[in-house]
């Protein structure tokens, strides 16, 4: 049976670089931001339609998934994503799957989601980053919309903190130590060592399924985890660290 996982967590947190080098695994399949939970908790259509087409299905085989996702009912999830691995065997090259994941950074958002997914045996990593390295670029309209969604994720996770099939990772540990900490997300979808990821090849569909990034190993640089602490104005990191729901994020996630 081929495992099934979900990775969240919010934007700059790691999770495209998580979600790339899962799908450099020769046993895996890993898709991103097919929006499945926005479909069915009624948020978003258009994008999820755009970014199947870019996963390299085509229209039809669109229409056929989508027509399988059920609004308030998680568990179409997972029906979407068993239907689609005939297809994704042949878009990905892969003659075995023993997990495929989807990237989806609202997922925390949906406690619903969440409790389906743990409860169902299906495995959960959740990414985490320091609020302020999410709030280091002054400008972004998303930058203070990222610290609150990884508060409220974190804090909905948190209520699953000993359920064996959630992984929490920090962006800095998979920077610092990618062979140690990208494994360890193998072992917990039940995947075989391995590191392929940090030599691989550009993929010819890179350009079409991840729009950047063509080798995204490229990213993987320890050197950007404090960036935050001379980059980001004095002011802005004083707002962030004042907040008593992101002190408490600090201390609960062990950061300094």
């Amino acid at each position: 049976m081929t495992n099934i996982g979900f990775i969240t967590g919010t934007v700059r947190s790691g999770t495209t670089l998580l979600s790339r080098c899962i799908a450099d695994h020769p046993f895996a399949i890993s898709y991103r931001e097919l929006q499945l939970s926005r479909i069915v908790f009624c948020r978003e259509l258009n994008r999820h339609i755009r970014n199947v087409l870019s996963n390299g299905f085509s229209t039809e085989e669109m229409k056929f998934l989508s027509s399988k996702l059920e609004i308030f009912n998680p568990s179409s999830m997972e029906t979407w994503l068993r239907l689609s691995l005939p297809t994704a065997k042949t878009i990905f090259k892969r003659e075995r799957v023993d997990a495929v994941v989807e990237k989806d950074p609202d997922f925390s958002l949906e406690t619903e989601a969440i409790d389906w997914a743990l409860n169902s045996g299906h495995k959960i990593i959740h990414t985490l980053r320091h609020p302020c390295a999410l709030r280091n670029v002054p400008n972004a309209p998303w930058g203070e919309k990222a610290v609150n969604e990884a508060i409220i994720g974190f804090q909905n996770i948190m209520r699953h903190i000993n359920n064996p099939n959630l992984l929490i990772i920090k962006y800095e540990d998979m920077t610092s130590n990618p062979s140690i900490i990208i494994n360890k997300v193998y072992k917990h979808l039940g995947l075989s060592e391995d590191y392929s990821f940090l030599n691989r090849d550009s993929h010819e569909l890179d350009s079409k399924r991840w729009w950047f990034y063509p080798n995204i190993t490229s990213s993987i640089d320890s050197s950007k985890n404090l960036e935050w602490v001379t980059k980001l104005p004095v002011e802005v990191a004083e707002s962030v660290l004042q907040r008593k729901d992101v002190k408490e994020f600090i201390e609960m996630a062990g950061y300094e």
